[in-house]
């Protein structure tokens, strides 16, 4: 059903999922009793795949390398979660999960928290705030996915990694401590006509 909705929209009829399952549409009611209890159970957030974002450990000391590596991992998980939040939202299922938790909430926590402890080991600047630059970590991963899911035109993954170098390199800078080891690329020369 998750796969069914992301590659076909909320819209997707039961009859196409049975098929691709080998089972009858009705067989899917009598095992959910209900199409709605059915999309809550495929398309609610995976809470444990969100911890697995959060749970590497900071192996180098390298900002940039450790942001770079958060922001691809966010940018796996909300390419699946996003199209699953917005079918639930426009089957008007959003509300009942939404009450319990947001889906955006624990990721700006595990990101908040991941933070923390890059400051706690002295590799981001002391007066940073983990919260601010986690709320803008996840905003930034999840806009730019949200907009190719809405125009339908996903990004390549040449144009993702593109983008998630250039924001853990923004977000390297802002964060950088005295004692971290931010590695920046040279400017890129500009060429250009007068």
């Amino acid at each position: 059903m998750r796969s069914a909705v992301i590659e076909h929209g909320p819209m997707v009829s039961l009859d196409l999922v049975a098929e691709q399952l080998g089972v009858t549409g009705p067989a899917l009611l009598k095992r959910f009793g209900t199409r709605q209890n059915l999309f809550l159970k495929a398309l609610q957030p995976d809470e444990e795949g969100l911890q697995r974002v959060f749970s590497h450990p900071l192996t180098d000391d390298r900002v940039i390398v450790q942001l770079g590596q958060l922001i691809t991992r966010l940018s796996d998980y909300f390419r699946a979660a996003l199209p699953c939040a917005i079918a639930l939202r426009s089957c008007g299922l959003a509300e009942e999960l939404c009450e319990k938790r947001p889906l955006l909430l624990p990721a700006v926590d595990g990101a908040t928290r991941w933070l923390e402890a890059m400051r706690d080991r002295g590799l981001i600047d002391r007066a940073s705030s983990p919260s601010t630059t986690g709320t803008a970590i996840v905003g930034a991963v999840t806009t730019r996915l949200l907009a190719a899911y809405l125009r339908r035109k996903p990004w390549s993954a040449a144009s993702q990694a593109r983008y998630a170098t250039e924001l853990a390199e923004l977000f390297a800078r802002a964060l950088e401590s005295s004692s971290s080891s931010v590695k920046r690329r040279p400017p890129k020369r500009r060429t250009g006509k007068g």
